[in-house]
């Protein structure tokens, strides 16, 4: 048998692969990328100024178009979403939904303020029980705020809260004066 071959070590050595730098490439695409954050930025600038211009159009066209409380109140809970209008979609709808609701709010505490002065004449007219009083201006507080429950809940609450507060002073002076 022949000897075998024995190489001596560190003979592989590394290849150096020459530097190959697109420098041009790298330059274009910096810029595009500027290009594309500017464009980004614009855009971003766009959007928000046309959602300004939208919500105003929709206060502008709730203050125009107020909702009649007497034809809300008499509606049927399917028909009170379409009179309120709006939609929680765009930005236009949302402005407003919530500008029909606040009007609709404020309109149906008025009229929630008139029963309870038109309660208080037939009760200190009539010498009304006490009971018989607060069970009337406890159904005048969940008849308006009942009614908006099922636009906006959170309106509703808030109407609610507004009518209680009045109820219990308009019931508390009550009691004083018998």
């Amino acid at each position: 048998m022949s000897a075998r071959k024995i190489f001596p070590g560190g003979m592989i050595k590394p290849v150096n692969i020459p530097n190959i730098n697109f420098s041009q490439f790298q330059v274009q695409s910096s810029a595009f990328n500027s290009l594309a954050q500017r464009l980004d930025r614009l855009t971003n600038f766009a959007v928000q100024q046309g959602e300004k211009i939208a919500i105003e159009e929709g206060k502008e066209f709730a203050a125009s178009n107020p909702l009649n409380a007497d034809t809300f109140y008499n509606a049927d809970p399917e028909e009170r979403e379409k009179l309120v209008g709006g939609d929680n979609i765009t930005s236009y709808g949302r402005a407003l939904k919530i500008a029909q609701i606040n009007l609709l709010a404020t309109d149906l505490s008025i009229k929630a303020q008139g029963d309870f002065t038109k309660l208080k004449i037939v009760a200190v007219g009539s010498d009304m029980d006490a009971d018989m009083y607060e069970q009337g201006l406890n159904a005048i507080v969940k008849g308006y705020s009942d009614s908006l429950l099922s636009v906006d809940a959170e309106a509703a609450i808030t109407v609610k809260a507004q009518l209680a507060s009045k109820a219990n002073t308009l019931y508390t002076s009550y009691l004083d004066d018998r």
